[in-house]
């Protein structure tokens, strides 16, 4: 009732301020209304299904109830809270659309934040996180990178801004906090923990903040940033840092639950980090980004929570092949926390609970401990091992969820030709001497691996051709960057006799799968993200370490590990889920990879290979943004070559102003060309203009012609159609009189025979059928 009260005012306060068009909204952003991002954005660009919607129409209640999404969420957060008293609110970032902060003066504090939840339920810690909109969006942090805004519609974002906001970095609960927001950042760690401890119900709970931005590094620091180098080794360093910290410290947590909060859903990031973060006890993974509410049961065991509805506009929706529940309209999650199970809820913005509380037992660590030897096994190709495990597994009372998705862990690392490189080194300097295992290289190859284990070398240069049997059996590590291609260094290293290469790059294919040297394919070649091989060239300075690599999957690793996982019992169905969720996460990292490039043909057919793997991904719809953009600029640069389609050359300037392009005065002087030769046709047709005239003035008013063209060539169509219709009245009178004598004179003629032979049989004489005639 709340939410339908403040629609009817909003229409009445927005009809008054004449705010009843797409792109007025648009351009009231920061100045009053919408005070933050709403579906008007989506009519603006004129989408598809989207713009002739209910939603883009002022006079249907949708559209108010977008326009006032976060007002219509923050009134029923408050209704519940008034009923529910909770003790904290976790806020999964992009808190303030469309391009966060400038300063801690900012008036979006007041606007989007202090006045939207003034009630004193609300006035508790809430616990907050940092989103790519908060770091600018689509352009650069200008107090991380001292760049200027671009491409935004708020200048000078500041994260830093939001960090200093909480004034009191030092509190821990059960204090009194005199400044309800949470972000007690220290310099460039951006992520934190805070502990909460209830007395009565007898629970602890541990709050762990990351930063996810990682995930969102393509649009985050692109080109329309200007520091867009610092911003790709600023996120790419913070994730890895902030790994370093996160894994110990849920180690050390004792609490009953350890929640872990970031802004990207799951689907962002490595799974191996969701599964690292259940081995340790992590039962709830909390985020935003997508502007839905969901539901996920991952394939690591961990329930991920999607609340990213709070106000910004529904575009973003699909889930993952996990997700149980999933809604776009907009709202918030609740959470009940008892010592052996959560119970989540899920609301809209009209206060109407969407479905049955998700009930998550506490995390049993020793089951965790019987799905990770499980998922083990799975990743070496032991079949044997798998069966001990899943039998151990369930006879335990693991559910059949979480067993099979641990067996299918080979499926979803070799799919699309992937393999896993497994560095082994002496337990010297492991912590833990019982495992010789410091690591997994995710990796791709074009070809099989080697099934026994190789020592790793480095070779001084990898381009000189190699002495026949140097690197005999030896896995080899190069670097990309010297000056031949990797097809030539593969060729080198297989004079050489090497077992394998790896390149440190980043995760790609770089050995050209169309290249037809069988000499370059004798020897397979593994892309390594440098980030996982950092510390390889130093161990491998030490002599008295011995580091070697065993090899998982291959061309064959895909279907081997399919087929394994049938062995082991694991329905089809889960299969098929596993399968699909690693081509998606496939599809999107080679789309990483093109948009990277300037090759328009490679985009398209990362494109492709996401459409057809239906991933869905921020990164799908910037790459499909970019090459739209593309095929744009082409198309209005060589408008006056192809100026021959009136529907064709609209639909590229509507979307062109839509994509806020400025270079479409050729296209519009095409579009009324062609307007006004459709008119001059129809009026060519003379008396058969009428078809042809509704066509051409629809046009022209699509293109913004003169409208006393339009009123002259319809009063000169209704003249001709009128004349033509009065000659047609007159010559269907005439025919009709003709066709009226002809038949009255047959009539005649027929009946003055039958009376001629009446009179010839009753005696009467000739006049009388003449006076019959008459009177008839």
């Amino acid at each position: 009732m709340a939410g339908q009260i403040l629609v009817s005012w909003a229409w009445k306060k927005a009809k008054a301020e004449k705010l009843i068009s797409a792109s007025e909204v648009v351009k009231s952003w920061g100045a009053g209304y919408p005070i933050c991002g709403s579906m008007h954005l989506e009519c603006s660009w004129g989408k598809g299904g989207v713009s002739n919607s209910d939603r883009c129409n002022p006079d249907k209640d949708w559209y108010w109830r977008d326009h006032f999404a976060q007002q219509n969420v923050a009134t029923s957060m408050t209704d519940l809270a008034k009923e529910r008293k909770p003790s904290f609110v976790i806020n999964t970032a992009d808190n303030f659309y469309y391009a966060g902060v400038k300063s801690t003066q900012d008036k979006l504090w007041s606007m989007m934040f202090e006045e939207l939840y003034p009630d004193q339920s609300l006035q508790i810690p809430w616990l907050s996180s940092l989103g790519n909109h908060d770091y600018g969006g689509h352009t650069c942090d200008v107090c991380l990178f001292k760049a200027s805004g671009q491409e935004t519609r708020r200048d000078k974002p500041c994260s830093q801004a939001m960090i200093d906001y909480d004034t009191e970095h030092d509190w821990q609960w059960p204090k009194n906090k005199e400044v309800r927001w949470v972000l007690p950042m220290k310099g460039n760690d951006r992520w934190y923990m805070k502990s909460f401890v209830f007395k009565k119900a007898n629970v602890s709970l541990d709050v762990f903040v990351i930063d996810t931005n990682k995930a969102h590094i393509s649009s985050q620091c692109s080109s329309s940033c200007p520091a867009r180098q610092d911003c790709i080794k600023f996120f790419m360093q913070l994730w890895e840092r902030q790994k370093a910290w996160l894994l110990p410290a849920l180690e050390q947590s004792k609490a009953d639950w350890k929640f872990v909060v970031g802004h990207a859903p799951p689907e962002n990031f490595e799974e191996s980090l969701m599964e690292q973060m259940r081995d340790r006890g992590v039962s709830v993974y909390m985020a935003g980004h997508v502007h839905q509410l969901r539901h996920d049961q991952c394939p690591s065991g961990i329930e991920a929570i999607i609340s990213g509805s709070g106000g910004g506009y529904q575009s973003a929706g699909g889930g993952s092949p996990y997700t149980i529940h999933e809604t776009q309209d907009y709202g918030f999650a609740t959470i009940n926390v008892k010592w052996n199970k959560l119970s989540v809820e899920y609301w809209n913005d009209q206060g109407k609970r969407l479905w049955d509380p998700v009930v998550i037992p506490k995390v049993d660590l020793q089951q965790e401990g019987l799905l990770k030897k499980l998922r083990e096994a799975a990743l070496k190709s032991d079949l044997q091992a798998m069966k001990d495990a899943i039998a151990a597994a369930k006879n335990y009372g693991v559910e059949d969820r979480h067993v099979y998705t641990a067996a299918v862990a080979g499926v979803k690392a070799f799919e699309a030709e992937g393999g896993l490189a497994w560095v082994f080194m002496s337990p010297k300097i492991m912590k833990n001497d019982a495992g010789r295992t410091s690591g997994i290289l995710a990796s791709w190859t074009t070809e099989g691996l080697p099934t026994t284990e190789t020592r790793l070398v480095v070779a001084s240069t990898c381009c000189s051709g190699a002495t026949k049997s140097q690197y005999k059996d030896e896995s080899v590590l190069c670097d990309p960057q010297e000056t031949c291609s990797p097809q030539k260094m593969a060729e080198n290293l297989v004079d050489g006799g090497a077992a394998a290469m790896l390149l440190m790059s980043k995760d790609q294919i770089l050995v050209d799968a169309n290249n037809n040297s069988t000499k370059a394919f004798a020897l397979p070649a593994l892309s390594i993200p440098k980030d996982f091989v950092l510390h390889v060239p130093s161990w491998l300075s030490n002599k008295e370490e011995v580091i070697s690599i065993s090899y998982t999957g291959g061309e064959k690793g895909s279907q081997d590990a399919i087929e394994q996982a049938r062995n082991a019992g694991v329905p089809e169905d889960m299969i098929e889920e596993a399968t699909l969720a690693s081509r998606q996460r496939r599809a999107i990292e080679h789309l990483k990879t093109a948009m990277e490039s300037d090759d328009d043909q490679e985009l398209r057919k990362a494109i492709d290979l996401a459409d057809k793997s239906r991933a869905q991904n921020e990164i799908v719809e910037l790459a499909k943004r970019r090459l739209t953009l593309k095929e744009l600029e082409v198309g209005l640069a060589n408008v006056n070559k192809n100026c021959d389609d009136f529907l064709r050359v609209h639909d590229m300037i509507e979307r062109a102003d839509a994509m806020h392009l400025s270079n479409t005065t050729a296209a519009q002087e095409c579009r009324l060309s062609l307007a006004l030769e459709a008119l001059q046709y129809a009026l060519n047709e003379g008396a058969n203009c009428k078809e042809p005239m509704e066509k051409a003035v629809a046009w022209c008013k699509l293109a913004d012609a003169l409208e006393q063209k339009i009123l002259a060539a319809e009063e000169f169509c209704k003249k001709q159609v009128g004349e033509q219709g009065m000659n047609s009245v007159i010559i269907w009178l005439v025919v009709f009189l003709i066709l009226a004598i002809g038949v009255g004179g047959f009539w005649w003629l027929q009946n003055r025979k039958s009376m001629q032979a009446s009179s010839a049989t009753t005696g009467r004489p000739d006049g009388a059928g003449i006076e019959l005639l008459d009177a008839s």
